[in-house]
């Protein structure tokens, strides 16, 4: 097949998911349709930083964004934000603002949050000069942290969430993106600015980079809005 559509068919195949998620799981609709676009602003400039020395994909159309980023980045941002919600047995319960006495306003939340990254992220990559999917591992990964330290009760959804988006992300790796196109890692990924490590000839951060994901991106609508995992 082309190599010029593997990143559109790799975008659709996410989106296929989340669209299924989002049919048959209409409780979860909202939080999929928030946490989704919540991630979009920061597609242009992490890919911008990206090609420098992470990866340089073929576009549809375009030359360093296409709309596969942002397919990519809506779908995958949307799953993780529900993926632990949908195994068997799981439900929370919202603590109404006002009973806990906190007043919260969504856009300067998240604002500040992402400020918040983006810091970290260019300590690692333009003080400590490391590349820049690494740097942006760390700044997912400190997020998260920091909402597991705030809210304990999010542990475990933050550490499934990171587990369950690694898995399904290796998984669709190795069962169909490397089968359809086994020379894409070494015609895309710079080798040569990453670690080197390869797990069945995929990068290492890749794995790494959705686990940070989930880690962060699973327990972020909880966050933000105060919900809570009741206890069996």
């Amino acid at each position: 097949m082309d190599i010029k559509y593997a990143y559109l068919i790799g975008s659709l195949f996410f989106l296929v998911i989340w669209l299924v998620l989002f049919i048959f799981k209409p409780k979860l609709r909202k939080e999929m349709l928030i946490i989704s676009i919540v991630f979009l602003p920061a597609v242009p400039i992490l890919e911008y930083l990206h090609i420098r020395d992470y990866w340089m994909p073929d576009y549809i159309w375009g030359s360093f964004v296409g709309i596969e980023d942002f397919i990519f980045a809506f779908s995958f941002a949307g799953i993780a934000a529900v993926i632990y919600d949908v195994l068997p047995g799981k439900k929370r319960k919202e603590l109404k603002e006002q009973e806990q006495n906190i007043k919260k306003n969504w856009l300067v939340m998240i604002v500040f949050f992402s400020a918040v990254i983006f810091t970290i992220f260019a300590f690692f990559h333009f003080m400590l000069a490391v590349n820049t999917v690494t740097a942006l591992i760390f700044s997912f990964l400190m997020a998260g942290l920091y909402i597991i330290m705030t809210r304990r009760d999010l542990l475990r959804k933050a550490l499934l969430s990171g587990v369950l988006m690694s898995i399904i992300f290796f998984l669709f790796y190795m069962v169909f993106f490397l089968r359809l196109y086994p020379d894409i890692v070494e015609r895309w990924w710079n080798l040569a600015e990453l670690s080197g490590n390869l797990i069945f000839g995929l990068p290492v951060e890749e794995v790494a980079w959705a686990f940070a994901f989930g880690l962060l991106f699973g327990p972020l609508y909880e966050f933000f809005r105060n919900y809570h995992w009741q206890k069996k």
